[in-house]
C-alpha cells in the first residue's frame, strides 16, 4: 500500500467514531421518550395476547371438561446470533398460560435453518 492509503485507513475509523459520538450526544435527550414508547407498545402487545389467549382457552373449556393442552413451537435458529434476534413470543404465551389450572403448556423446540443450510445433527 502507498502511504496515502495507509493514512486514510488509519484515520477513517477515528473520524467515524467522532462523528457518531457527536450525533449520539445530540440525540441523547430522545432516549427516554423512545424507551417509554417502546415499553408502552410492548405492554399493549402483552395485554392483547393475554386477552386472545383467555378468550381462546375459555371457549375450548366450554366445549369439553378436560384440561386444554397447548403446544407452543419454540424456534431455534442454527446460529447463535439469530437466537438473540428471534422474538420470544413463546415465552409470553407460556407466561400467560402458566397460572391457568385448566391448561397444560408444552413448549416444542423447532429447528430453523438459516440461508438454506442444514443445522448440524446433535
Amino acid at each position: 500500500m502507498r502511504c496515502g492509503a495507509l493514512t486514510s485507513v488509519a484515520y477513517g475509523p477515528e473520524a467515524i467514531i467522532a462523528v457518531l459520538a457527536v450525533a449520539g450526544a445530540r440525540a441523547l435527550h430522545l432516549v427516554l421518550p423512545v424507551t417509554v414508547a417502546i415499553v408502552v407498545l410492548l405492554a399493549i402487545l402483552v395485554f392483547s395476547y393475554r386477552q386472545v389467549i383467555d378468550a381462546f382457552v375459555d371457549r375450548l373449556r366450554r366445549r369439553c371438561c378436560e384440561p386444554v393442552i397447548v403446544l407452543i413451537p419454540v424456534a431455534l435458529p442454527d446460529r447463535l446470533r439469530y437466537r438473540f434476534l428471534h422474538n420470544h413470543i413463546d415465552l409470553v404465551l407460556t407466561r400467560a398460560l402458566r397460572y391457568r389450572p385448566d391448561v397444560v403448556v408444552a413448549r416444542v423446540p423447532v429447528r430453523v435453518h438459516v440461508h438454506g443450510r442444514a443445522a448440524p445433527r446433535r
